[in-house]
Order: C-alpha cells, then sequence, then structure tokens
C-alpha cells in the first residue's frame, strides 16, 4: 500500500504467509488508514542546509545521500543505510562508542586489527579523520570498501563504510568522496 504525504509517497510492505494475507491485510489497511503524515520539520533559515540531507539529531550526525540511492533498514549499530543496486554500491553509517581519540590512535588500532591496502587522512567537517581502502569478497565477486573514521571530540567515533564492485571502485570513488564532503557533525 502506498500513501502519498509532504510530496513523498510512503510504501508499506506486509510480509506473511498466505494463508493469513487476507487477515493482516485489513489490519495493514487499518494502520496505513489511521496514520497521521504532518511534515514535523522546523523551516530551514540558513542556504547551507542542504534540503535533502538526513540527520540522526540524537546522534549529532548528517549526511546527505547520493541521488537516487534508496534508504534501506538500519539497525541499532548502522542507523544510515544507503543502497543504489543497479550500480551495486553502498553505504553504511555506524557508531561506535569509546573514549576520545585522534584519527592516528584510530589509525594505529585499524592497522593492528587487520590488513589495509591504502590509507591516509581526510578532513571531515573540520574534524580530522582516518581513512583506509580495504579489498573484501562476497559470492566470488571482488569488492573495494573505503572507510572513513571520524573520531567524535565527545569520545568514540563515526564510521562512514562504502562498499562497491572492485570493477566500478574508481568511478564510486567519486561518488564516495561526494558524500563524505557531506557529512555534519553536531559538536
Amino acid at each position: 500500500m502506498t500513501l502519498p504525504a509532504n510530496g513523498y509517497l510512503y510504501t508499506f510492505t506486509l510480509t506473511c504467509n498466505e494463508d493469513a494475507i487476507e487477515e493482516l491485510s485489513v489490519v495493514l489497511r487499518e494502520v496505513a488508514e489511521s496514520l497521521k503524515i504532518t511534515d514535523t520539520a522546523p523551516p530551514v533559515e540558513s542556504e547551507d542546509i542542504d534540503p535533502l540531507a538526513v540527520h540522526n539529531s540524537a546522534l549529532g550526525f548528517s549526511f546527505t545521500p547520493p541521488e537516487g540511492w534508496i534508504p534501506r533498514p538500519a539497525n541499532a549499530a548502522v542507523f544510515f543505510k544507503y543502497s543504489n543496486f543497479e550500480a551495486q554500491r553502498f553505504v553504511n553509517i555506524l557508531r561506535i562508542e569509546g573514549p576520545p581519540a585522534t584519527a592516528e590512535q584510530i589509525r594505529g588500532e585499524i592497522l593492528s586489527e587487520g590488513s589495509v591496502e591504502s590509507d591516509g587522512f581526510v578532513n571531515v567537517d573540520e574534524v580530522r579523520s582516518y581513512w583506509c581502502k580495504r579489498k573484501a569478497s562476497t559470492g566470488g565477486k571482488e569488492l573495494l570498501i573505503y572507510q572513513v573514521t571520524i573520531p567524535d571530540p565527545g569520545g568514540g567515533a563515526f564510521i562512514a563504510t562504502f562498499t562497491s564492485m572492485s570493477s566500478d571502485f574508481d568511478s564510486a570513488m567519486v561518488q564516495f568522496s561526494e558524500v563524505v564532503e557531506t557529512i555534519r557533525i553536531s559538536r
């Protein structure tokens, strides 16, 4: 079932056994019809705010996903998850807890845990951050993973992980770099 509201389409999907579909579709319809979708976002007062950015105000993090990418179900660890299945590109963003750490300390920890093909430092929203690139494979397909770890001055860090097919990595990296430039952290 799809409901239009505020210029968006909200889709509700029901997955169940065939024998229960009739009964549960009535329940889904009742729930969907009882929803009141309202625009509760505060008015944008700054030209610097990207209206396409997604925010997690509890964690103080926002970024702008690439055009055409779709949100995927997130979980407690991964709070933003976006995909472009056609291009086989993915981004997951999570937060890890811990004491305050520098980008150099984070690099030392990551290098002690496994193989990294290349790495370095990058400023993300004026925070010195650590990036690394590594290889992986799944289902016989070669992947490249680009990961940016952004220290949170209050402790812990945000980790943005970008994944693409190895054969498409150079093109994907342009898009991934554009996403990293949109990351904003509330301090």
